[in-house]
């Protein structure tokens, strides 16, 4: 059996060391462009409240949203949300979006105000909130629910909850982050197909 000089090990050992350590200077550069490219998107990101002018956006997204959690489209569902939450005088249901510098929108939050049988003041149900996939974990989620909760203090809302899929894990890392977790589990009586 032909043996291997050592001097081959240690130098095939240095290489290896060597390569791990470029490569982890590389992923570090990689890294530090990821966190300017995401400071940059996020301190030139607008929440406002949803307009007219944002509707093909919002319905791409929509259809999206609606894609991410593999739900049947409807375009009547679609125009009667969009007139819900924009157009109706009622107030009651509203949508907020996150816009780039370039008016691009990236990201939603459809809500309904509430009255409920536990508090006196109405609460906030964050009923949809979706980031478009490339602007995930940037911060613009939990920009959006801060922006919510700081909406609900100054209306002196009682709450602002959600729910979201047991197995959406990415989801309930933010969620965990800024809200409490609670016990109840959610049931429904679906009445039309």
């Amino acid at each position: 059996m032909p043996t291997v000089p050592a001097a081959a090990f240690i130098g095939s050992s240095f290489l290896a060391l060597f390569g791990a350590l470029y490569k982890s200077k590389l992923f570090s550069k990689l890294e530090v462009e990821k966190h300017e490219i995401k400071t940059k998107v996020i301190s030139s990101l607008v929440i406002r409240d949803a307009c007219e002018a944002d509707k093909s956006s919002w319905e791409n997204l929509w259809r999206q949203y609606l894609g991410f959690y593999k739900q049947h489209y409807s375009k009547k569902v679609e125009a009667t949300t969009w007139q819900r939450l924009i157009i109706d005088e009622d107030n009651s249901m509203f949508s907020i979006v996150a816009s780039t510098q370039d008016n691009d929108v990236v990201a939603f939050a459809n809500c309904v105000l509430l009255h409920n049988t536990w508090n006196v003041e109405k609460g906030m149900y964050l009923e949809d909130l979706f980031v478009v996939e490339k602007f995930r974990g940037m911060g613009i989620g939990k920009k959006m629910i801060l922006e919510l909760k700081r909406r609900a203090q100054l209306q002196n809302l009682s709450r602002v909850f959600w729910h979201t899929t047991e197995d959406n894990y990415n989801a309930q890392k933010l969620y965990n982050l800024v809200a409490k977790k609670t016990d109840f589990i959610q049931y429904r009586l679906d009445l039309q197909a």
